[in-house]
């Protein structure tokens, strides 16, 4: 098992945030953007206010699938639970006050470069996390049933040393990844089933 990617990932997360402050956030008609940066708010899935012109405001959690820059991976991960610790992920997470996600997946002309400036043509999406909620229960999931279904194969889960997923179809796959630290297990959902309740949807240059 590899140790967590904690740290590394929380620099490549601040670098990102600012390149999206810089080239998204900025050039939005509709909302006015505000960046969080007490620390017990981040914890609990607040990175940025975005308000619109009726006063309404999105509490937006980042989240960017650094880790798969230049591949065109076609879905993206929502963590349902973590093993290792026990808790909740953060979809499902009761203490997280987030209501939107900004879901980016990022490129970089040189990610051995520590600067915001690296980042281009990354495709982002806002959506409300009730939205994704209500993605996996038409397919009679949630937290509760997704874990049943989890446990209910580890036979063949426990065997894996790296990672293990089970389709349920409709774009949806259980994902387990068994040697990171945290032992996350995620639902992957398809960019096509989430576009179809995305508030924006965009390439940001």
């Amino acid at each position: 098992m590899v140790r967590s990617k904690f740290y590394e990932d929380k620099r490549k997360e601040e670098l990102f945030g600012r390149y999206l402050d810089k080239n998204f956030y900025s050039a939005l008609n509709a909302y006015s953007s505000q960046r969080v940066y007490e620390k017990d708010l981040q914890k609990k899935g607040v990175d940025l206010i975005l308000e619109d012109d009726q006063g309404e405001h999105l509490v937006v959690d980042e989240k960017a699938a650094l880790h798969y820059m230049h591949t065109n991976i076609n879905t993206f991960a929502f963590e349902i639970f973590n093993k290792n610790s026990g808790n909740p992920g953060w979809l499902y997470n009761p203490n997280y006050l987030t209501s939107h996600y900004l879901l980016a997946w990022p490129h970089a002309t040189d990610t051995s470069v520590p600067s915001s400036d690296v980042f281009c043509n990354n495709e982002v999406m806002l959506i409300s996390r009730k939205d994704i909620h209500k993605i996996l229960a038409d397919r009679g999931l949630d937290q509760e049933k997704i874990l049943d279904i989890f446990y209910s194969y580890e036979h063949e889960w426990s065997r894996t040393e790296s990672f293990w997923c089970k389709d349920f179809g409709n774009g949806i796959t259980l994902y387990f990844t068994k040697w990171l630290k945290e032992q996350p297990v995620n639902v992957l959902i398809s960019k096509a089933a989430l576009k179809k309740h995305a508030i924006l949807h965009k390439v940001v240059g």
